[in-house]
């Protein structure tokens, strides 16, 4: 499976491996697609009615890094890592990715910067596709932790315990007017023998906007090197009166090393007297080897809303990774 369903396991254990290393990575993916949106999702806030392009992956932006650790003795490294987003067009400018400073030993790792949300893996656990998105409250809800990470925050993740995994964050940027944490995530799992299970729970502490905001994530999943199977259920809250919740479910079949299809159909419900948000995608990707692959990717979303229309997204594009 693409994504790890336990908060930052991958970025802990990519780490590791580094502070093992010992050294400095240049590293890089590079991401085009052709995209044709027949509508546009409601979520998008746009009209793209039969629009084709060429250009930036919409949904996994390419990216360029540095990452790297300094090992001081004692089982204890310093780590670091600056990322940058990538654009294929010209004149557009660097976006600013995960890039933090650290350190890590027996007692798990400890970030300070602009981090992944520890909780955005657990909620994002079915959405396995490279040019689609099925991120239903994070398309459809203003919600605090929408673009996925925070500057200004904290983060721990504990060691691997026999494959139990936690993690925690807090973000302290002084917004909000609150003088001291403005929001805090926590996130806790186990992955081993193929099953891969996890909780996170998000709050945002807030005297504008929305006001209070908090968000409870479920995922489970087992997989194997034949098939995968993923499921994630999100329930969001605020000081309105509604209290949306979404479900995805995501599965894939390795046809063989080097092909796979996979399909998931997810539901929105906005707890309105509006019909649910459903949506449906389907793929197939090749890799040329473990640095590139391509794919094609088709999506359907009925909005469930009179005289909105319906949304039909084709994805076919190229990446490959340094």
């Amino acid at each position: 499976m693409k994504k790890s369903i336990i908060a930052l396991a991958v970025a802990a254990a990519s780490l590791a491996s580094v502070a093992q290393a010992d050294g400095t990575t240049l590293y890089g993916s590079m991401r085009i697609a052709y995209t044709y949106e027949d509508v546009a999702k409601l979520g998008d806030l746009t009209d793209l009615d039969g629009v084709s392009k060429i250009g930036n992956n919409p949904y996994a932006t390419s990216r360029i890094g540095i990452k790297g650790s300094n090992d001081m003795g004692n089982g204890l490294s310093a780590l670091y890592k600056f990322e940058w987003g990538v654009s294929v067009k010209k004149n557009d400018p660097f976006s600013q990715r995960d890039t933090y400073i650290g350190l890590t030993g027996d007692f798990g790792t400890v970030l300070a910067g602009t981090v992944t949300h520890p909780y955005d893996d657990v909620a994002g656990a079915s959405d396995n596709f490279n040019g689609l998105n099925a991120g239903f409250l994070r398309n459809y809800e203003d919600a605090f932790f929408s673009p996925g990470r925070t500057d200004n925050t904290l983060a721990y993740i504990t060691p691997d315990m026999g494959g139990f995994q936690a993690t925690a964050g807090i973000v302290m940027d002084g917004a909000n007017n609150k003088k001291h944490a403005d929001a805090f995530q926590i996130t806790a799992g186990y992955n081993a023998n193929g099953i891969n299970a996890a909780i996170g729970y998000a709050a945002l502490d807030s005297e504008v906007a929305n006001g209070d905001q908090d968000s409870v994530a479920l995922a489970l999943g087992y997989s194997n090197d034949v098939f995968g199977v993923d499921a994630t259920v999100e329930r969001y809250n605020d000081d309105g009166d509604r209290n949306p919740i979404a479900w995805t479910l995501y599965g894939e079949y390795n046809i063989d090393e080097a092909n796979k299809v996979y399909a998931s159909y997810g539901q929105y419900d906005y707890d309105t007297d509006d019909d649910n948000v459903q949506g449906a995608g389907i793929g197939y990707q090749h890799n040329f080897s473990n640095h590139t692959r391509v794919w094609a990717e088709y999506g359907y979303e009925d909005t469930g809303i009179d005289g909105q229309d319906n949304a039909n997204t084709v994805s076919l594009g190229l990446r490959t990774d340094f």
